[in-house]
């Protein structure tokens, strides 16, 4: 993430002095900063975020800008360099939500309205989150008393972010408006009675109030606060009665988020025009219900998939797909597995948008990549537009890419090293200086690479260019011999089948890589000799429990890579797959968000994004996977339903809607009739699908059928039971916090309480 604003050779000593007076910190810090925290860590004086990187990102369909909201309540706007804390006042004293532990986060109505919720005595006080368009964009905030007695609520302005301290040298309140450096940073409905500052000299706002020193600060003129160190802060106060709501604005629009000190006089703030935090929940509804509906018997896995549809349109930032909207650094690869979700869930015209939106990005040379030396990019992008074509047949989109894809497959032509000798001949040349691991081959760009260059082969012969499909068709198998050639030579180094993710890495962490052979590039077979090692090899040394342990990267519990080999083992019918799947459900935010990676001990983000788009996007993908799984074969495409179940589905009925597939579109419903399962389906093909057919593996092995619809009643089902009788349930323990969850069918339950 790009930290504005950010000065650090000066802020050593301000912030070990913020540290040391006992200022209200971000909910992440406080625990980083106690040592009875598990959280607890030792670093310097400018402390980063290792133990609780988990947000949720606000904002609205229409508008590229984003806020996100921790799991306290904090309000982070995009690069704003300051973010917007609450607190709330009762007669003996101030609450800051960020120190509490009777705090608790949920959505509303599954929207991207985020309500933290702080129980007081005499009921609650709930804050709610969310984006909407009142002139410009804007975060809204919504706070509700809910209690039976009139409280105060704090707004307070503070100098961090969700992942360290930032630096703000003046704040200006003028009525109803707070400014920093310059810009609007908060705009209330109703002036605030009471205004206390803060500074590196007056210390914290919060102590001013909790002291009763803010009495003396109030001052209802316009006034600008000032700090030489950089810790301005400041809190506004206005009084909350019984059953009364307040709002304020958090500007999210572009002039906001430059760096310069001083912005153009942005649109203004229409705060009478707020909506409330129903309406809007309400509106996702509308926008975002209906198209491809899986049933799932399971209610944590249908409210994560509820929830998660409408999370990854969050990360479409405008023909852009993004794993953190939050941050300047992105990768086509990861955005083209989060245009496969959107599309596989029925958002084909937003996948459509943003692969316009990368080819706009292609360089002159044919090369798309997001990041420096990301050579899967370009290959990435090339599969984008196929899945997205399998899933769509959308002729105007891949007539609109002809020259993108015919630049894109000479660049990867010219860039292979065909003069390397052994496992590094005719592959993608090593990573340069700018890349996580420089001067190493990766294996995952060469299957990427082959993926793109196999389906613009289909795609360019789609539309009746066979002379350059041809040719494309050639690149491609030059490079497949080259690269199964490296991949034979390589995993024979260890005795046995096992695949690295690099001609020149041993088996380590990052062999998980190496699955990608088989899903999403479809190299070789789920089935391969070789995949089947690497997932042994993975599940014998590089799990903690169910989920996949990294120890060399971001360091911590990977929720995209336990997905990853979720994925291999449903392909195969291997029913640990479920423990992974269960795993993931009980990993999620209360919010149904996932970092990038997750801290062993605590359950909390402690590496990259908080609000993970792959993560997501992987989530939703395993959940349609559980349904339906294409599998390609010799003689065309395999689509396998149910290809595992989970014990509690057993005897549940459940069905799908309008699933995109790429043989067509596809319903079907599972009725039990005792212990057997009765499969009605019926699939409207693409006019050139491929020759496919159904299986059904996990409810009857010997089931096959190539019929468009149809009802077959399939053989008894043996439940699996322990020795008493009762149905497997293998729960999956993992360090609690606060949150909630609701309550599933078939996947291991979180514990008690929930992740943070």
């Amino acid at each position: 993430m790009r930290r504005p604003r950010r000065r650090d050779d000066q802020l050593p000593g301000p912030q070990a002095t913020l540290l040391g007076r006992g200022w209200v910190l971000p909910r992440w810090l406080e625990r980083q900063v106690d040592p009875d925290h598990p959280a607890y860590t030792v670093g310097g004086p400018e402390p980063r975020n290792t133990g609780g990187r988990n947000w949720t990102l606000v904002g609205s369909l229409d508008s590229p800008h984003r806020a996100a909201v921790d799991g306290a309540g904090l309000v982070a706007p995009a690069r704003a360099g300051w973010t917007i804390d609450w607190w709330i006042g009762l007669d003996d004293r101030w609450i800051a939500p960020s120190r509490e532990a009777a705090v608790r986060q949920r959505l509303l109505d599954g929207a991207p309205v985020v309500e933290t919720v702080l129980r007081v005595q005499g009921g609650e006080v709930i804050h709610r989150a969310y984006g909407a368009r009142i002139g410009p964009d804007a975060a809204i905030i919504e706070i509700e008393n809910a209690t039976q007695q009139p409280v105060s609520l704090a707004l307070a302005v503070r100098p961090y972010d969700l992942e360290g301290s930032t630096r703000i040298d003046e704040i200006g309140v003028d009525g109803t408006e707070v400014t920093v450096d310059g810009r609007l940073a908060l705009r209330l409905t109703r002036a605030p009675g009471l205004v206390v500052p803060g500074s590196l000299d007056l210390g914290d706002a919060f102590d001013a109030l909790e002291s009763g020193r803010a009495a003396r600060s109030a001052d209802p003129t316009p006034t600008t606060h000032r700090c030489a160190g950089g810790l301005a802060n400041v809190a506004v106060v206005v009084p909350l009665v019984h059953t009364s709501t307040v709002h304020a604005a958090v500007p999210m629009f572009a002039e906001q988020l430059g760096r310069r000190r001083r912005s153009p006089a942005p649109p203004r703030l229409e705060v009478d025009r707020i909506p409330p935090a129903s309406v809007v929940a309400s509106g996702w509804r509308a926008q975002t219900d209906g198209g491809p509906t899986i049933a799932f018997p399971d209610g944590r896995l249908a409210d994560a998939v509820d929830a998660s549809r409408r999370h990854l349109l969050l990360h479409d930032i405008g023909r852009e797909v993004v794993v953190d909207p939050l941050a300047d650094d992105h990768s086509v690869r990861e955005s083209a597995l989060m245009l496969g979700a959107l599309a596989r869930w029925g958002r084909h015209e937003e996948s459509a948008a943003a692969i316009a939106g990368l080819a706009d990005r292609q360089d002159p040379d044919g090369a798309v990549i997001g990041r420096p030396s990301e050579w899967a990019d370009t290959g990435a992008f090339l599969g984008a537009i196929g899945e997205h074509w399998r899933l769509t047949r959308d002729r105007t989109l891949v007539e609109a890419m002809i020259e993108p894809i015919v630049a894109a497959v000479s660049w990867i032509d010219r860039h292979r090293v065909r003069d390397a000798e052994g496992a590094a001949r005719g592959l993608l040349p090593p990573r340069d200086e700018h890349a996580d691991r420089p001067g190493e081959l990766r294996y995952l760009d060469d299957f990427w690479a082959l993926r793109g260059l196999q389906d613009a082969t289909s795609l360019l012969r789609s539309l009746g260019m066979d002379d350059a499909a041809h040719d494309t068709g050639r690149v491609a198998a030059e490079l497949r011999v080259d690269l199964l050639a490296s991949l034979e030579l390589v995993a024979g180094r260890g005795g046995g089948d096992a695949l690295s993710s690099s001609p020149t890495r041993p088996i380590d962490e990052t062999c998980i890589e190496a699955l990608a052979v088989a899903w999403p590039c479809e190299v070789l077979h789920h089935d391969h000799p070789m995949v089947r090692a690497t997932a042994d090899v993975i599940r014998e040394r590089f799990l903690r429990g169910p989920a996949h342990h990294d120890a060399i990267g971001p360091r911590g519990l990977v929720v995209n890579r336990t997905v990853r080999l979720a994925t291999a083992e449903l392909a195969v019918g291997d029913e640990r797959a479920i423990d992974r799947v269960g795993w993931v459900l009980s990993a999620a935010s209360p919010t149904w968000t996932w970092p990038q990676s997750i801290h062993p001990r605590t359950g909390s983000g402690s590496f990259g994004a908080g609000q993970h788009g792959v993560a997501t996007a992987e989530l939703l993908t395993v959940a349609r996977h559980l349904a339906v799984m294409e599998r390609p074969t010799p003689d065309g495409l395999r689509l396998q339903l149910a290809s595992v179940v989970p014990p509690g589905w057993y005897g549940i009925d459940w069905e799908a809607r309008d699933l995109p597939t790429h043989a067509g579109t596809l319903g079907f419903a599972i009725r039990w009739h005792g212990e057997r399962p009765a499969l009605l389906w019926e699939l409207e093909p693409h006019e050139d699908a491929p020759a496919w057919h159904l299986t059904a593996p996990g409810l009857g092995a010997s089931f096959t059928t190539n019929e468009r619809s149809g009802e077959a009643l399939l053989d008894p089902v043996e439940l699996p039971t322990d020795e008493g009788g009762e149905a497997l349930l293998d729960p999956v323990e993992l360090p609690t916090d606060e949150g909630g969850g609701s309550s599933a069918a078939g996947f291991p339950e979180p514990p008690e309480g929930s992740l943070s």
